[in-house]
């Protein structure tokens, strides 16, 4: 991972030992997670083009009946709303809406083939990342493991600018470029080299710290629709891995028992879960203020390098402990 500041020059540089055969944080591309869960599946379990319209509570019991945009319906007895930041299964929960952090822009990316025409643009690259941060605005670039090379350009904008990237590629391209002035050459190419194709616009929202709401029988939440935040944690997939990993456990548990203690055990993954991701949530909030403040690059490495050293002394003072 490399840190600089517009001017490109790095600040700051960390990779893992070459003969490092245990990563503390793996890293995985979200295609190549997606496909292992899917081929995890058991074959069938996964209802293709069933789009969630709405549920309604089934008179009398703790089931509710699931319509689909196709017209099919079924029942169930527990309804998880595992649908992403604009969740319609959120609503039968919580009435807490999504707020706008005040940060816009887009994603963009191009393929190898690019990247192999631009040898010195993939050396600054590396085989990780690289982010660029400054006066409240970032490029951050990361080499995929197809090859393919996917930056996100943020800079903080009214909601409505945020959302009205133009559609023409072209024109696309330029709007972005335009909050990047002055930045080195080689961090405005991660723009100007954009696959015409991929072009994104990635406002950024997220949910109240800590969002809660009083447990509902037969409904319940995973993911960004229960934890939504902004990436500058890097802990939101982690997150919703974890809770449906805990979530499986709590049903598990329940086995074939009655809907009450059904009901019981998935009140206990909230709670429990909750207090997990309320302590990623505050992280994002406190990395997104460092990251996009006036001098992001410099404020993001001295908490790398404030965390470094605490887990340093942190380790040493273990290691003394199992001495005695």
């Amino acid at each position: 991972m490399t840190i600089t500041d517009k001017t490109g020059e790095p600040l700051l540089h960390r990779a893992p030992p070459p003969d490092q055969k245990d990563p503390a944080r793996p890293e995985i591309d979200r295609s190549v997670l997606r496909k292992i869960l899917i081929d995890g599946a058991p074959q069938e379990s996964i209802k293709w083009g069933h789009a969630f319209v709405s549920a309604t509570p089934v008179e009398g019991t703790k089931e509710w009946e699931v319509v689909f945009e196709n017209g099919e319906k079924t029942v169930v007895d527990l309804l998880v709303g595992a649908d992403g930041a604009r969740s319609r299964v959120r609503p039968l929960v919580s009435d807490t809406q999504i707020e706008y952090t005040g940060i816009g822009g887009a994603e963009v990316s191009f393929g190898p083939d690019v990247g192999a025409a631009h040898p010195e643009l993939m050396a600054r690259i590396g085989n990780g990342s690289v982010m660029a941060l400054d006066g409240g605005s970032m490029l951050g670039a990361q080499l995929n493991g197809d090859g393919r090379v996917r930056t996100y350009a943020w800079t903080r904008l009214d909601e409505g600018t945020a959302l009205r990237l133009p559609t023409e590629p072209a024109a696309a391209i330029a709007f972005i470029l335009s909050h990047f002035e002055g930045w080195a050459p080689w961090l405005r190419q991660l723009v100007e080299l954009a696959d015409h194709r991929a072009i994104y616009p990635r406002p950024l929202y997220k949910l109240p710290t800590g969002h809660s709401w009083a447990h509902r029988a037969g409904v319940t939440l995973l993911g960004d629709a229960m934890s939504l935040m902004s990436p500058f944690a890097g802990q939101g997939a982690n997150i919703a891995m974890y809770a449906g990993w805990q979530l499986g456990l709590a049903l598990a548990g329940a086995g074939n028992e009655t809907p009450e203690e059904l009901d019981a055990a998935v009140a206990k993954y909230e709670e429990e879960v909750r207090k997990i991701y309320t302590a990623s949530q505050e992280l994002s909030e406190a990395n997104l203020g460092r990251a996009m403040g006036p001098n992001g690059a410099k404020a993001l490495i001295k908490w790398i390098e404030d965390m470094i050293a605490a887990a340093a002394v942190a380790g040493a003072k273990n290691a003394e402990q199992e001495v005695e």
